[in-house]
């Protein structure tokens, strides 16, 4: 009578290993490194464990199985080559059992072999089944599946259980080399509203700098199919149009020496810069890799030497990829460490309230007043700046500091000066403005509204808080 297995069997038999008294011994994980079997792709590739990982797989049963009883095999993972179940022993079946024991396949499918002691006396306790390379798996499979599984039952020929089903991981992925940004090694700063925007809030050199750490360790213990990392390419996206550009005639912006300070980025070098994109490449080395910006440096370059400019809040993320290389002979491959991933941002400690739209001059045949008033609910006065951006986006008045400023616990009206730098730039039409004021953001508060002159209709944006 031919035996049929069912998964159903195994998922049965695990509920009833808490109370069986003992159970199989499995042997012979094996490690291999996640960036190396990444490289193994298409059908043909097979993943082998026993002679080509570490140690063979070793079944030991530690109950005796009768003859015509049955060993149970299942494994998470479909084998590659069906053939190695064949029913022609002669063609082995994968398993060797120990000495004087016997074995027939009764049944298999992609994932499973059930096989059958067929000696007389059967397996006795201590008898082993190994797994040697014969042993295959697509690794394309192993990759999705996160590693590979085995589970092991043995029972009567009449189906009663010897031993309740036991499930060891046979293959475990390893990432070889492992990225972090830990939450202390961000560019996450504060610009400071007191000094005009153009520094950080804090004490000493640190009010100048901002340094992002990436940290880069090498994991590569006792892994099958282990890579070499050739580079690594590092994309942080912010803004950088704070960083002046030394050269008129190259490409993108060329930072003076320090403003960029790769010191502490072991094989890395800045491979380039524009005003919203930093691009650094470093070869495989691995380590810290920090780095820094540097205001101060910035600052003391040409042109405008001694001049620090104005920094604008700002989110950065980082991108990332690595290549490595395969010492078995394999295709070379990236992996993506960071992909558009937070790494911290500027923020203003002051107030910061954006007026999303205005209108200035005649629009349409139509002339517009304008009201816009700050609240201060503080008992602490500042000083209040304005960017003003055009209908396109376009920035038309940058960091400009009002003759007014934000008097404690009062309403300062602040639409003549705007309207004024509104006219500066000859520009009729809608606008956006950005007014910052040196005052406690939870106390600041923002009336805004424009009007038609000739009906006296007044268009109320809103009551805009930070």
């Amino acid at each position: 009578m031919k035996t049929i297995f069912k998964k159903s069997l195994v998922a049965l038999a695990l509920t009833g290993a808490a109370l069986s008294v003992q159970a199989q011994t499995i042997t012979g994980t094996t490690t291999f490194s996640n960036e190396g079997i990444t490289t193994l792709t298409g059908t043909s590739t097979r993943l082998t464990l026993g002679a080509n990982g570490t140690q063979d797989v070793v079944v030991t049963l530690d109950k005796a199985v009768p003859q015509d009883g049955l060993i149970r095999v299942n494994f998470s993972v479909p084998v590659a080559a069906l053939s190695a179940f064949s029913t022609d022993l002669s063609s082995a079946a994968i398993a060797t059992p120990s000495a004087g024991v016997t074995l027939a396949v009764a049944n298999y499918g992609t994932d499973f072999v059930v096989y059958r002691v067929t000696n007389v006396g059967g397996a006795a306790i201590g008898a082993t089944l190994t797994f040697d390379n014969s042993l295959k798996f697509i690794s394309t499979a192993v990759v999705a599946a996160k590693g590979v599984s085995f589970t092991v039952a043995t029972e009567t020929a009449a189906g009663a259980t010897i031993e309740s089903a036991k499930t060891e991981q046979l293959v475990k992925l390893k990432q070889q080399s492992e990225y972090e940004v830990a939450s202390a090694n961000t560019l996450a700063k504060t610009i400071d509203v007191a000094t005009k925007r153009t520094k950080f809030t804090g004490s000493g050199s640190a009010t100048t700098e901002a340094t992002l750490t990436i940290t880069n360790t090498d994991n590569n213990a006792s892994v099958v199919y282990d890579v070499a990392y050739k580079s690594q390419k590092f994309t942080i996206e912010g803004d950088f149009s704070w960083v002046k550009d030394t050269s008129t005639t190259s490409t993108g912006i060329q930072p003076a020496d320090g403003v960029i300070d790769l010191t502490g980025a072991t094989g890395c070098e800045l491979n380039s810069l524009t005003a919203t994109t930093l691009k650094v490449n470093c070869d495989g080395t691995l380590g810290d890799k920090a780095i820094k910006l540097d205001l101060a440096a910035n600052a003391a370059s040409k042109p405008d030497a001694d001049v620090y400019p104005v920094l604008n809040p700002t989110s950065f993320k980082l991108s990332a990829v690595a290549d490595f290389s395969n010492p078995n002979g394999l295709a070379s491959n990236e992996v993506t460490p960071f992909n558009a991933a937070d790494v911290g941002s500027w923020k203003l400690n002051g107030s910061d309230v954006t007026i999303p739209y205005m209108v200035y001059g005649t629009v349409g045949g139509k002339a517009y007043n304008q009201v816009i008033q700050l609240t201060n609910n503080s008992s602490i006065e500042g000083a209040i700046y304005v960017d003003i951006f055009d209908g396109e986006g376009k920035q038309i008045a940058k960091n400009s500091k009002l003759t007014v400023a934000a008097k404690a616990n009062s309403v300062t009206n602040i639409a003549t000066e705007i309207k004024a730098l509104v006219a500066a730039a000859k520009y009729e039409g809608k606008v956006s403005v950005r007014v910052i004021a040196e005052v406690p953001s939870s106390t600041a508060q923002i009336y805004a509204a424009y009007q038609d002159v000739a009906t006296s209709e007044r268009a109320i944006v809103v009551g805009l808080k930070n």
